[in-house]
Parts: structure tokens; C-alpha cells; sequence
């Protein structure tokens, strides 16, 4: 569920373009409450298995902020995005790495409260041991691409 508030002084910001895609009359800013945040079935880009809550933007059109939720033992094998990608571990740990293989002996943990930023273009690759929640922010639509096209589920 979203819940919206409306709050003065945004108007010129809206009407301007700097702020978010709400027409320049509505001054508010949305907010979701964890246990109102709604999953649904993660990106074809991933295997199968995560689940996927868009909070704010659309990952195909432009800026966005989602967050995954990936079970225990889950992969995602080494890819490449062509901008930044911004990630906060919410809950459980994240094991990132960087590299054309993903490589369990190479990488770091990054735990609940960690935050990492991938730059563009950079070969990396994660792996969850225990079930995580994600969130990711790009300020561009998603674009991935696997090292090895045989990695990539939409193949």
C-alpha cells in the first residue's frame, strides 16, 4: 500500500522538473511502511526464486529504487551494467565479487546496514547464503549483461 501526504513548498521543485513525476499541484511525498511494501515475482534478468518490490521509478524507463529479496544458496552470476548501481543490504548479508566467474573464494560479505556502490561497466558478481533483502538504486532503466550468454536466464 502507498500512502501519500501532502506537504507545501514542493510545487516550484515539481513545475521545474527537479523532482519526482507528480504533476506540480500535488505537493507530497510517498513513503512505504515495511510490512505494507508489496513483492511480486523478480526480473527475468535474474534466475527464478527472487522476489521483486518496486518503491519508487520504473527499472525500464528511468531513475528507480526496488528492493530484491533473494532466498538462501541464491546466484547471480557475473554481469556488467552500463551505469552506477547503488545496493543496501536491508536484511540477512550479501557476498559480492568482481571478476568474469563467480568465485565463492573471492569476494567480501556485506552485511545488514552495508551499502555498495558498483561502478559502470564494472564486472561483478553476487551470492546469498542466507535469505536477503536487497535494496538497489540506479539512476538509469536496468540494463544487464552476463559475461558468459549462457549465464543469462532470458536466454
Amino acid at each position: 500500500m502507498r500512502l501519500t501526504i501532502l506537504m507545501p513548498g514542493l510545487a516550484a521543485a515539481y513545475a521545474l522538473g527537479l523532482a519526482g513525476p507528480l504533476a506540480a499541484a500535488e505537493d507530497h511525498y510517498d513513503y512505504a511502511l515495511p510490512d505494507e511494501i508489496e513483492w511480486g515475482e523478480g526480473p527475468d534478468f535474474i534466475e527464478p526464486g527472487a522476489e521483486l518490490a518496486v518503491l519508487a521509478g520504473n527499472p525500464a524507463e528511468g531513475a528507480f529504487t526496488v528492493r530484491l529479496r533473494l532466498p538462501e544458496g541464491y546466484d547471480i552470476h557475473a554481469h556488467t551494467h552500463p551505469d552506477p548501481k547503488y545496493l543496501t543490504v536491508i536484511e540477512g548479508a550479501m557476498h559480492i565479487g568482481h571478476g568474469a566467474e563467480l568465485d565463492k573464494s573471492d569476494g567480501i560479505r556485506i552485511p545488514a546496514g552495508g551499502f555498495v556502490e558498483v561502478p559502470a561497466g564494472h564486472t561483478h558478481y553476487e551470492w546469498f547464503e542466507e535469505e536477503t533483502v536487497l535494496q538497489v538504486h540506479m539512476g538509469a532503466p536496468i540494463v544487464v549483461d552476463y559475461v558468459d550468454p549462457a549465464r543469462d536466464p532470458r536466454n
